[in-house]
């Protein structure tokens, strides 16, 4: 995305919105509608001087902040969505039981059809068969890229869960032998995969 001027910005908000409520504060602060239509047609520092006189100091705050906002979210390509508080309480319960990061995980999570992601998982497995000739790590990071993240959590408390185990078979072992942790191993891995 090519970066706009602060100029080019502000042209293009004033032009994407109406300014109706400004407008009943211009005539109440004893200016008339057109004096603030002619300073949102000017460039963003001179109308920025002409506005502050016109408008009330609220008023002209609350402008800034919505135009600052409007910015944040085109660099960022970010919008804003507005569900009742009964939704966002249930999607704030299912993001906790999924255990997702954010909003967004959630929503690619439920837009997501069940087909497609079962086709994901067959064209990486497919893609990916000669897995032992490559890096493992390589294999599992484009495993976990086509994983909702609910399962990328629970492969990661595996692994996790794994490690602690095996660390704690070496510390308890009574002999230290390859043969017998690599044993332990197995049976612990084993217990998994019934």
């Amino acid at each position: 995305m090519q970066k706009l001027s602060k100029d080019q910005l502000w042209h293009e908000y004033v032009t994407s919105h109406d300014f109706n409520d400004l407008k009943s504060e211009v005539l109440a602060a004893g200016y008339q509608i057109q004096e603030l239509e002619d300073a949102l047609k000017l460039d963003y520092k001179d109308a920025q001087l002409k506005l502050k006189s016109i408008l009330p100091m609220y008023s002209f705050k609350r402008l800034n902040g919505r135009f600052r906002a409007y910015v944040h979210r085109l660099q960022t390509q970010k919008t804003t969505i507005t569900v009742d508080s009964f939704i966002l309480t249930r999607l704030d319960a299912l993001k906790a039981k999924m255990e997702l990061d954010s909003y967004a995980d959630l929503l690619e999570y439920l837009i997501k059809p069940d087909g497609q992601y079962a086709k994901e998982i067959k064209d990486f497995l497919n893609s990916n068969r000669d897995y032992a000739s490559g890096s493992l790590q390589a294999s599992i990071q484009a495993l976990l890229s086509v994983l909702y993240y609910e399962h990328q959590v629970l492969i990661k408390k595996l692994m996790t869960e794994q490690f602690e185990r095996g660390w704690h078979a070496c510390k308890s072992a009574k002999t230290k032998s390859t043969k017998t942790l690599l044993a332990k191993q197995q049976e612990s891995i084993d217990e998994w995969f019934k």
